[in-house]
């Protein structure tokens, strides 16, 4: 059985690492099949307990095949599933108590397993550490729920508000129209329905879904449900549809304000995103410029102007060499620095800010940035590339005591031996340690690596002759 947000799910997890990772990654085989996924990431994590990724995954599976067996009526089959999500979402908001994903997941199995005091609580929580708008509406649109069933009605609709602010799509929509067939209002809902589903494209399975649970509103004006009485339609919901699922032609709601200025841009930086890959750099920066002419305050558009300045730079030393590809990343830095300005809590603006502060040769601001960039970063990748930043920052200052512990930081998760760490262990006179590391590196299949890893064990080999020399 092909369940499109389990795929969804899949494509957008991040590269696995480590032991416990690259035995999740062996579950991919059997993704599509229900029972033999679930088995297979339960077995990891119990084979792990202090493995959050794990843990986390067994949380987003139970959510992603509850749904998929709600949606067909399974309500019995449903029911395991939730009880499964909310059992790993809870171990791995134990293990990373500050990770706002794990906060919402935990929220969306316990309203489904009938737990609403404690799916409140998570939704608050996941609301506390939200780092997006989407998190952010999602935790709205959960609290917005769980209010209507309590009776709540006034509260209720606030915090529907709040969730259409954050993310105006059709899940908030899907999720208000609940509220208001609570309250009884179903002309409400019936439009809330109807609009959710001229945003939805695809999946087909998922519009059908949709369209069932409209198909159940009653006709006019019905009486407010009592407090904590079930309602017909679905509760929030874990996942959106995948990317390009919202908007049919002539169908989308029309949007005011600042939801419609960040639909706008964030169109218009998927469109830059297109160009970068199909006509280069360049002409993606070229995009990015124009986009920032009319969306001037929207953080995702200066972010990705810096990123691709810094990609522009690292091509232009490539083949031109350092100055120009310095007045690249002072670009970039520029981009970054607005960015974080109009986003302060986006880890990877900030990451990325301080490895543009490195290449300009601000160290000592590079590290302060970065320090900030780890107290914000979730993602075991984001926490890994700040670490590998700080610690050539550190390096550059000759600070080579406190760049060593970030290398082994990065490369605890990066997997591979570094030329960085190896000139630091050099620095150190780690002498073993820096040989070992030129050693593996010069066995691999980088040449470029490969030929400076050479050079290193080359000014070891006469260090160490001057060394006996002087004995």
């Amino acid at each position: 059985m092909v369940i499109w947000a389990l795929l969804a799910l899949w494509t957008g997890t991040p590269a696995f690492a480590g032991e416990c990772e690259d035995a999740l990654a062996k579950c991919d085989e059997v993704r599509n099949e229900a029972e033999k996924a679930m088995a297979c990431v339960t077995g990891v994590a119990n084979r792990f307990p202090n493995c959050a990724a794990a843990h986390a995954l067994v949380a987003e599976l139970g959510n992603v095949f509850g749904y998929a067996a709600k949606e067909t009526g399974n309500e019995a089959g449903m029911k395991p599933f939730f009880e499964k999500a909310f059992e790993g979402a809870s171990k791995a908001a134990a293990l990373q108590p500050r990770n706002p994903e794990y906060a919402l997941a935990r929220a969306h199995a316990a309203y489904e397993s009938g737990k609403h005091d404690a799916s409140f609580d998570a939704y608050s929580k996941a609301l506390e550490l939200a780092q997006d708008n989407t998190t952010r509406g999602s935790a709205h649109a959960g609290r917005g729920c769980i209010l209507a069933h309590r009776g709540k009605f006034d509260e209720a609709l606030r915090e529907m508000e709040a969730a259409w602010r954050n993310a105006p799509d059709a899940h908030t929509l899907i999720t208000r129209a609940e509220v208001f067939t609570l309250m009884g209002d179903n002309d409400r809902a019936r439009a809330d329905y109807d609009q959710a589903l001229s945003m939805i494209e695809e999946p087909a399975e998922y519009k059908a879904w949709v369209q069932k649970e409209r198909d159940k509103v009653p006709g006019g004006r019905g009486k407010p449900a009592g407090k904590g009485a079930g309602a017909t339609a679905t509760g929030p919901r874990p996942f959106r549809p995948p990317p390009g699922a919202g908007g049919a032609a002539g169908g989308k709601p029309a949007l005011t304000g600042k939801a419609a200025a960040q639909a706008a841009c964030t169109s218009a930086v998927k469109d830059c995103y297109a160009i970068n890959k199909n006509s280069g750099t360049r002409e993606a920066v070229k995009c990015s410029e124009k986009v920032l002419n009319t969306h001037a305050k929207c953080a995702a558009a200066h972010f990705q102007h810096g990123w691709f300045w810094g990609n522009l730079a690292e091509e232009d030393r490539r083949a031109k060499g350092p100055k120009p590809a310095k007045e690249g990343w002072q670009k970039a830095k520029a981009s970054y620095n607005r960015a974080v300005e109009l986003d302060p809590n986006d880890a990877l603006a900030v990451i990325n800010r301080g490895m543009a502060e490195y290449k300009c040769g601000s160290y000592k601001a590079a590290v302060e940035t970065l320090t900030k960039g780890l107290s914000l970063a979730i993602k075991p990748e984001a926490q890994a590339t700040a670490h590998l930043d700080r610690g050539l920052a550190y390096a550059a200052l000759g600070e080579h005591g406190k760049a060593l512990p970030d290398y082994d930081a990065a490369y605890a998760y990066f997997k591979r031996p570094s030329l960085e760490r190896a000139h630091t262990y050099a620095a150190l006179g780690q002498i073993a340690n820096a040989r070992k590391e030129y050693e593996e590196i010069a066995k691999g299949k980088d040449a470029s690596a490969a030929a400076l890893a050479k050079k290193g064990l080359a000014a070891l080999d006469a260090a160490g002759e001057q060394v006996h020399g002087a004995d």
